[in-house]
């Protein structure tokens, strides 16, 4: 039995068209160096320490590019639930990117030395000069209801 495709949505130029593209997770350092972390694990305090750090992006089988985090902002008020107990975390992450090479809207796996892998959906939001911005956004349980 194969194991599920990744599937990525494109955007040619002049078509709004969604692609699949397939390929297995490639492991962007050597295996034994790096570890795979649940994103439930990095809190905004652990993102707001690795801001002006890089990540490195798999962004195909064979291309790798670095994003640099440049901005951790919290959401306005952490909410609470509905249910007794329950909270929210809320907060987006800004990482600018080469203005040579515009990621689409779509999940990449990124590494970083201090976090480990993890897998990320980003949204390019902006150019400026030469540098893409992306931006990813939290808004997740941090307490369940008791």
């Amino acid at each position: 039995m194969r194991t599920p495709a990744r599937r990525l949505l494109t955007r040619r130029p002049g078509k709004d068209q969604a692609r699949s593209v397939a390929w297995g997770r490639r492991r962007l350092y050597s295996a034994g160096e790096m570890s795979i972390t649940p994103l439930e694990k990095l809190s905004f305090a652990k993102w707001l320490e690795l801001v002006r750090t890089r990540f490195r992006v798999q962004v195909s089988p064979a291309e790798m590019i670095e994003l640099e985090l440049v901005q951790a902002t919290q959401g306005r008020s952490p909410g609470r639930g509905s249910g007794a107990g329950a909270e929210y975390e809320n907060f987006s992450l800004l990482f600018h990117g080469p203005g040579t090479r515009l990621l689409p809207q779509a999940t990449y796996h990124f590494a970083h030395e201090q976090t480990g892998e993890f897998d990320l959906f980003i949204v390019p939001i902006a150019k400026e000069q030469e540098v893409f911005h992306y931006q990813a956004i939290f808004n997740r349980l941090v307490r369940p209801p008791v």
